[in-house]
C-alpha cells in the first residue's frame, strides 16, 4: 500500500519549479548531513566549551593523583614494616629488595606530586589563555602548557586521558603537536644514583639499627641476576659457611 502512494508523492513534487526542487532537496541532504557529522564527531564545541571540560578533566586527574599517593604510602607502611623485620633478621637479600622497593615508591610519589603540580598549572593557564582569547577573539599557542601536558604524560596513569586532551588542545590551537618520544625518557635511572638513595631510605628507616648492621655498600650494589642453580648452589654454600661459623 505504501508502495502505491510512493508515485504519487514523487510526482506532485515534479510540478514544484525546478530550482526550489533542488534547494529543498539540498537543505534537506545538508541537515541529514549534519546530523551524521554531529553522531561523529559530537557537536563542534566553542573554546570556551572546551576549556570548561579541559578543567573538569584536569581536576579528575589531580584527585586520581591524590588517591594514587595515598595507595602508594599505604603500600609504602608495609614494606617499611618489612624492611624492619628484615632488619632484625640481618636478610641482607631481602633488606636490598624492600628498600629498592621504597626508592621506587618514592620516585613515583614525586612523580605524582609533580605531575598535580603541573595539571593546577596548566588550569591557571587555560583560564588566561580563555581570557586572552575573549579579548582577541584568536587563540594564541602556549608553549608552556605544551611543556607541562609533556610532563604529566610521564606518569603512565594519565598518559591515555592526558593524551587525548592535547590532541583536543592542538586542534584548538592552543598548543603545538606534541612530540612522540617524550614519553620515554621520564623513566630512565642511573643504578649509582640508585644506590645512595637506597642507602638514604634505609638511614630513614632503620635509623640507628643501620649502623649496628654491617651493610655496606657491596651489599647494596645493584647485583646481576645469575641463573637459577647457580644461585642456589650459592646460597647452599653461604648457609653452610654460616653453620660453621656458629
Amino acid at each position: 500500500r505504501k508502495l502505491k502512494q510512493e508515485p504519487q508523492k514523487q510526482h506532485s513534487s515534479v510540478s514544484l519549479p525546478p530550482s526550489s526542487h533542488h534547494q529543498h532537496h539540498h537543505h534537506h541532504h545538508h541537515h541529514h548531513m549534519q546530523k551524521i557529522v554531529d553522531s561523529l564527531f559530537g557537536k563542534i564545541k566553542t573554546p570556551e566549551e572546551l576549556a570548561k571540560e579541559w578543567k573538569r578533566k584536569l581536576k579528575q586527574e589531580s584527585r586520581a593523583c591524590d588517591r594514587e599517593v595515598r595507595r602508594i604510602e599505604r603500600e609504602e607502611a608495609k614494606v617499611k614494616r618489612q624492611l624492619k623485620q628484615a632488619a632484625k633478621h640481618g636478610d641482607k637479600y631481602e633488606i636490598q629488595t624492600y628498600a629498592r622497593e621504597l626508592v621506587q615508591s618514592r620516585k613515583a610519589k614525586n612523580r605524582l606530586h609533580t605531575a598535580k603540580a603541573n595539571l593546577n598549572s596548566i588550569q591557571l593557564k587555560i583560564g588566561q589563555q580563555m581570557s586572552e582569547y575573549k579579548v582577541l577573539g584568536a587563540m594564541k599557542k602556549s608553549s608552556a602548557v605544551m611543556k607541562m601536558m609533556n610532563d604529566v604524560m610521564s606518569v603512565p596513569e594519565m598518559q591515555k586521558t592526558m593524551r587525548d586532551m592535547a590532541k583536543e588542545m592542538e586542534k584548538a590551537g592552543m598548543i603545538e603537536e606534541l612530540a612522540e618520544d617524550t614519553m620515554q625518557d621520564a623513566f630512565e635511572v642511573d643504578s649509582d644514583e640508585e644506590d645512595e638513595v637506597i642507602e638514604d631510605v634505609l638511614r630513614d628507616v632503620l635509623g640507628k639499627e643501620l649502623d649496628k648492621m654491617n651493610i655496606g655498600k657491596e651489599d647494596l650494589a645493584v647485583r646481576e641476576k645469575k641463573p637459577d642453580a647457580e644461585e642456589q648452589e650459592d646460597e647452599l654454600s653461604k648457609r653452610l659457611a654460616s653453620l660453621k661459623q656458629v
